[in-house]
């Protein structure tokens, strides 16, 4: 369940220019996806601001950490391609490669 949310949120993210995450009913038929996640108790958070300053702390992160978008990966503190100049994932080999493991 916990992973679950996640993905449906990065699945559904709108455009940078539209904040549909901030229409709770929006949330909540995302939540409604996610087995066992609904219910009175999750409902009134989000429909009461709960998770608000975290997504606020989230938020704030993102702006200060250089990143420019999604998907980003850090790995050791250093950004790793994972979206290829023709805007496709980098393959297994050359992700792995770029860690630099050896």
């Amino acid at each position: 369940m916990a992973e679950q949310l996640p993905r449906n949120l990065l699945a559904a993210q709108p455009a940078e220019d539209d904040d549909a995450f901030a229409d709770t009913g929006v949330l909540l038929r995302l939540a409604e996806e996610v087995d066992g996640l609904r219910g009175p108790d999750f409902d009134r958070k989000v429909t009461e601001g709960f998770y608000l300053p975290w997504a606020r702390r989230v938020s704030a992160a993102f702006e200060t950490s250089g990143v420019t978008g999604t998907p980003t990966v850090v790995f050791d503190g250093r950004p790793v391609t994972v979206i290829n100049p023709m805007g496709y994932a980098v393959t297994p080999e050359a992700f792995l490669a770029e860690l630099n493991l050896d």
